[in-house]
C-alpha cells in the first residue's frame, strides 16, 4: 500500500480532504441525515455518505447509485471497498487527529475502460501515469465519516474517563475528608505513643545496682494505649495505662517479713513512679492534653467518646520459682502487696492494702489471705479480720475479732505476716528470722529472740 491523501478537520465540522501531494481534492459537510455531503475542489457535489447498521457507512453518487461503502477497522480506522464489495483502501487516525488514506495497488491489465469510465462517472479519478486508482473525492471522503466515528468514539471514551475521574475524586474527597475528620484522634494516638516510647526506654539497671534485696529487672513494659480499654459510643472513659517491671529478687529477700519485703519494694519502685512523672509532665502529651485533664476538661475522642482523666498503674513484681511478690501503686502511694508462696505443693496467699509516703508504710493492713489452714478477709464495718479456718479432720469454723478460732492458725483474729506455714518446724523458722525478731521486738539478747520466734511458729503451725 502506499499513501494517497490524507484529511484535516475544518471549521463547523468540515473535513477537508488532500491528495498525496498535498493538494486539496474537497470537503464533506454534515448534513441534517446525520451523514455528509461531499464536494470536490470546485464546491461541486460530487456524492452523499450516509450511516449504515454495520456502524459505518454507504456511499452514493448524485444520481443515488450507491458506489461503496466504510467499515469500522481496528484501532479507530475504516476499511473502504467498491460496489462489489472489493477492498479500495483503508484510512488510519493520525497523531495530530486528521486521517491518512492508503490504498490498494492494483495492476494496470486489470482496469477496464469501462470501469474507469464508471469510476469516472462516479467521481473516481484515473491516474493513466501510474495506473492506479486514486481514492474517489466522495469515497475519499469516507474520512470525514471514519473522523466521525472516531469522534463518537472518542467522546464515549472522553465520558468514560471523566466518569472514571470523577468517581476518584469522589473517593479521593472523601478520603480526605475522613482523614480530617480523624485526625484529633490520630494526633491524640501519636502523642500517648511518644509518652509511652520515652517511659519505655527508662534504665532499671540503676535501680538494680542500688538495692541489694535486687538481683536484676528481667522485663519493663509500658502500655499507654487508646485502644486497650473497651468503651461504648457516647460514653465517658478514663485513659488508663501501666508501667509494669518483671525482675528477681536476691536470696534471702523471701525470709524477711511481709511488710518489710514491701517496704524495700516500695522504696524502688517510687523512684520509678518519681522519673516516670516526671517524663509525663514534661511530655507534649501532657502539653496538650494532660493539662486539660487536671482542669477538669474532657477530651473528644472516637465515636462519640470523652476522655475525663489519665490514671495510670505502677506494677513491680519480683519472683523464683516457688515464690512471687507482686506491688502495684498509685502516683499518690496508694496500692496493694500480694505474697504467693508454695511450700510442699500447698500455696500460700496473702494481700495487703498499704501507704507509702515519704519513704515509709504509714499503712499496711491484711485485706484477704488463703492457706491450706484457711482463709480469710478484712471487714471494713467492724475493723476486723473474718476468719474461716479448717481442723485436723476437715471441718472448718468461723471467727471474728477476739473471739478464739477453733485452730491456732488463726488465734485472736490476727494473720500469720511471716507466712510461717512455709517452714516445715519452729527450729528452721528461728534461724531465719531470730535476727528481724531482736530488731524489730524488745528481747534482751540474740537467745531471746531466737525463744520468741520458735515460740511464734508453734503458734501459728502447732
Amino acid at each position: 500500500m502506499s499513501n494517497s491523501g490524507h484529511d484535516r478537520r475544518g471549521l463547523f465540522g468540515d473535513i477537508v480532504h488532500y491528495d498525496e501531494h498535498g493538494h486539496r481534492t474537497g470537503v464533506s459537510r454534515p448534513n441534517i441525515w446525520g451523514g455528509y455531503n461531499d464536494y470536490d475542489a470546485s464546491g461541486r457535489k460530487t456524492g452523499s455518505s450516509m450511516r449504515n447498521f454495520t456502524g459505518g457507512f454507504n456511499h452514493y453518487d448524485n444520481k443515488g447509485h450507491k458506489t461503496g461503502r466504510s467499515d469500522p477497522a481496528f484501532f479507530g480506522g475504516m476499511n473502504h471497498y467498491d460496489n462489489d464489495g472489493k477492498k479500495i483502501g483503508h484510512s488510519d487516525p493520525t497523531f495530530f487527529g486528521g486521517w491518512d488514506y492508503r490504498k490498494e495497488r492494483m495492476e494496470q491489465t486489470a482496469i477496464s475502460s469501462k470501469f474507469a469510465e464508471t469510476q469516472e462517472e462516479s467521481s473516481y479519478n484515473f491516474d493513466s501515469s501510474n495506473s492506479t486508482i486514486l481514492p474517489p473525492n466522495n469515497a475519499a471522503t469516507v474520512n470525514a465519516e471514519s473522523i466521525a466515528l472516531q469522534e463518537e468514539s472518542n467522546s464515549g471514551i472522553k465520558t468514560l474517563l471523566i466518569a472514571i475521574a470523577c468517581f476518584i475524586a469522589v473517593v479521593v474527597v472523601v478520603k480526605i475528608a475522613l482523614i480530617l475528620m480523624d485526625a484529633p484522634y490520630v494526633a491524640y494516638e501519636k502523642s500517648l505513643a511518644r509518652l509511652q516510647s520515652d517511659i519505655q526506654c527508662i534504665d532499671y539497671n540503676k535501680y538494680v545496682d542500688s538495692s541489694d534485696w535486687l538481683f536484676s529487672i528481667s522485663r519493663t513494659e509500658a502500655e499507654f494505649d487508646s485502644k486497650s480499654f473497651q468503651y461504648h459510643s457516647g460514653e465517658d472513659v478514663i485513659q488508663k495505662n501501666e508501667v509494669y517491671c518483671d525482675g528477681v529478687y536476691n536470696m534471702g529477700f523471701e525470709k524477711q517479713s511481709s511488710q518489710t519485703q514491701a517496704a524495700q519494694m516500695c522504696l524502688m519502685w517510687t523512684q520509678v513512679i518519681d522519673e516516670v512523672e516526671n517524663i509525663y509532665h514534661n511530655s507534649d502529651y501532657y502539653l496538650k492534653y494532660g493539662k486539660l485533664l487536671e482542669e477538669g476538661k474532657t477530651i473528644s475522642f472516637r465515636d462519640d467518646v470523652n476522655i475525663t482523666a489519665i490514671d495510670t498503674r505502677y506494677n513491680l513484681h519480683v519472683g523464683s520459682s516457688d515464690t512471687d511478690y507482686f506491688l502495684e501503686m498509685d502516683s499518690d502511694g496508694n496500692g496493694s502487696f500480694i505474697s504467693k508462696t508454695y511450700t510442699n505443693s500447698k500455696e500460700y496467699y496473702y494481700w495487703y492494702r498499704l501507704s507509702y509516703i515519704d519513704g515509709e508504710i504509714t499503712y499496711f493492713q491484711l485485706d484477704n489471705y488463703s492457706t491450706p489452714y484457711g482463709f480469710g478477709y478484712y471487714d471494713k464495718d467492724s475493723g476486723e479480720m473474718v476468719e474461716h479456718t479448717s481442723s485436723g479432720n476437715g471441718s472448718h469454723s468461723e471467727s471474728s475479732g477476739g473471739s478464739t478460732s477453733t485452730n491456732s492458725h488463726s488465734s485472736n483474729g490476727k494473720y500469720d505476716s511471716y507466712n510461717s506455714g512455709r517452714y516445715s518446724d519452729a527450729d528452721s523458722f528461728a534461724e531465719d528470722y531470730y535476727e528481724e525478731f531482736y530488731d524489730y521486738g524488745d528481747y534482751e539478747d540474740d537467745e531471746d529472740a531466737y525463744d520468741a520466734a520458735v515460740d511464734y511458729w508453734n503458734e501459728w503451725n502447732d
